[in-house]
This record gives C-alpha cells, sequence and structure tokens, in this order.
C-alpha cells in the first residue's frame, strides 16, 4: 500500500481555465499513465484512485468530473448473524441464530426479503423466546426457502448482512 499526494494545476488556455487539484488517498493497485490530447499534460494514476478534476471558468462556474470513492467506517463488532437455518422440524437449527446478541439488550432484528419488504421485525432478539423462526410476522406462514437480508441495530451500530432458509 502507498500514499498518493498529488497537486496540479492546470492552465487550459482553449478555455482559459485553471484548476487545482488535490488528492490524498491510500491505495492499492496498478499504476499507469495516459496524456491528454493535446499532448502537453500527461497524468499519472493507481487503479482504485479516486479520479476527480474540478476547474473554475472565468465567468465563475466550477465543473467537476469523476467520482471519489464514499469512506466506509470501519465497524467492530462481535454481533455476527449466522448465514443459513433449517426451519424444517427436525428440532436442529429451528431459529436463526446471532453470536453475542445477548451482550446487547435493546438491540433490534430486521429482516427483509430480496424485494425490501418487511418479513419480520423484534426488539431484544434473544435466540431462544425472542428469535425469527423463518415465518412472516404477521400472518404467520412460512417464508420460502430463500435469502434474506438482515440489518441489526445494536448501542447506535447497523450491522447488515444476509441469511438463508433452507428446509
Amino acid at each position: 500500500m502507498k500514499t498518493i499526494l498529488i497537486t496540479s494545476f492546470l492552465l487550459f488556455s482553449v478555455f482559459g481555465l485553471m484548476a487545482q487539484t488535490t488528492i490524498e488517498r491510500q491505495v492499492i493497485g496498478s499504476t499507469g499513465q495516459t496524456t491528454d490530447n493535446s499532448g502537453s499534460n500527461t497524468y499519472y494514476f493507481t487503479v482504485g484512485e479516486p479520479m476527480v478534476y474540478t476547474w473554475t471558468t472565468s465567468s465563475g462556474y466550477i465543473y467537476t468530473e469523476g467520482f471519489q470513492q464514499p469512506e466506509e467506517e470501519i465497524i467492530t463488532t462481535d454481533i455476527k448473524g449466522l448465514n443459513a437455518f433449517s426451519p424444517n422440524g427436525d428440532g436442529v437449527n429451528e431459529t436463526w441464530f446471532i453470536e453475542n446478541i445477548w451482550k446487547y439488550p435493546g438491540n433490534t432484528v430486521s429482516i427483509f426479503n430480496r424485494w425490501g419488504t418487511l418479513v419480520w421485525e423484534t426488539q431484544d432478539y434473544d435466540n431462544n423466546s425472542n428469535a425469527w423462526d423463518g415465518t412472516w410476522q404477521n400472518s404467520g406462514d412460512e417464508a420460502m426457502d430463500a435469502t434474506y437480508f438482515y440489518l441489526i441495530k445494536a448501542e447506535g451500530t447497523t450491522i447488515k448482512g444476509w441469511v438463508e432458509i433452507t428446509r
């Protein structure tokens, strides 16, 4: 991993534009270079690096091209929803198990299908008396064998993931 710091002042004589670009990021990838159409500017880049160019016209308009990858907050938690369970009546894995959820009273667990419809939701999930058994909350009907998506909210943190029902 290497840190890249690029500061460049570009003068575009055709448009009378001036721009300053500063990029400082930790990136991993391969390096390369490109030259603009006029052949006067060579840009060096690294795969994975955001390529953002901003310039201001002589009439005061600000233009931006490219994108910048969003910063992601790294969340460390010991809560982990297992990715599968089998509510088929054999007495094994009948409900969805969430590791260490008992440490977080007041948690909220929400289960959604692939279309984003809320299937089941509860507060104070505990893996025992308050645990998802693979049914729709409002009707009690069995949810079909499929992949579902969950949100677990505990102590100001939101954990996202998926769980599969296989009967």
